[in-house]
């Protein structure tokens, strides 16, 4: 379970980087 709280907590650091870098691309002017 562990394992599993690892890897959802990764894809969601790695989420909001990408959401970060489209936020700033799109209104980052």
């Amino acid at each position: 379970m562990g394992n599993y709280i690892g890897d959802l907590g990764i894809i969601f650091v790695s989420a909001l980087v990408l959401l970060y870098m489209m936020w700033d691309r799109l209104f980052g002017e």
